[in-house]
């Protein structure tokens, strides 16, 4: 539903509300009603206007479908992403899918960080790490200016990646690990599912992966996995 409606209090939503009147003339962003108390939308980066029945938290175009996570808002719900991107999946398959992920510095969030990265994998779900509100609104600025040209300007190119290439990024996405460690655990576990579930002290044999390594993979994955 387009247009102003009375919320909270009785207040009258406007049916739009600009921001920068020299961002070029592209489709304003439709953004879920229920986001329209986060504070994201004060970053004077993108015009929109409020929707109700969206599966998506952002509609950019008609093509590209943003999801908005605080990853503090997943450790204390972690079955709410799973929900959300489950009804994506299913009403709009055709659509660029995308997930902002705002975190914040923190080594004991990496855990939670692989977990997403991993499943926003299986679910063909683009990443988006941001570290603060303004960061996520220029994201979303960015990629409506450029929405003719796809989401391909926001990542390197993956047409070819192979899944091993996938599960490297992944690895190496763990503080101290290279690709030359993740290329040897792939080699003598076989996958990031097997590299998890086994003994983590036994990773010390393996050329290259020295105590500190373990330490960060141990810490990565410790008591991270939540149950499908």
């Amino acid at each position: 539903m387009e247009g102003s409606s009375k919320g909270y209090g009785g207040y009258q939503y406007p049916k739009a509300k600009t921001y920068n009147k020299f961002i070029s003339k592209v489709e304003k962003v439709k953004v879920n009603r229920a986001q329209q108390k986060n504070p994201l939308l004060k970053k004077n980066r993108f015009e929109y206007t409020l929707h109700d029945h969206m599966v998506e938290d952002y509609l950019i175009g008609e093509s590209t479908s943003v999801l908005y996570l605080q990853l503090k808002y997943h450790m204390k719900y972690p079955k709410y992403l799973m929900s959300r991107a489950e009804e994506l999946l299913k009403k709009k398959k055709g659509n660029t899918k995308i997930l902002i992920l705002q975190v914040k510095e923190n080594e004991d969030d990496m855990g939670y960080i692989t977990d997403i990265q991993l499943d926003c994998m299986r679910w063909e779900i683009k990443l988006l790490l941001a570290w603060s509100q303004d960061e996520c609104a220029k994201y979303i600025q960015i990629i409506r200016t450029y929405q003719n040209k796809g989401t391909s300007l926001l990542e390197e190119n993956k047409k070819h990646k192979t899944q091993e290439d996938l599960a490297i990024d992944s690895l190496t996405s763990i503080k101290s690990i290279t690709k030359r460690d993740a290329k040897t655990l792939l080699k003598n576990y076989g996958s990031i599912a097997e590299i998890i579930k086994a003994d983590h002290d036994e990773f010390i044999n393996h050329e290259g992966i020295g105590k500190t390594k373990v330490d960060n993979l141990k810490q990565c994955f410790k008591g991270r996995i939540v149950p499908m």
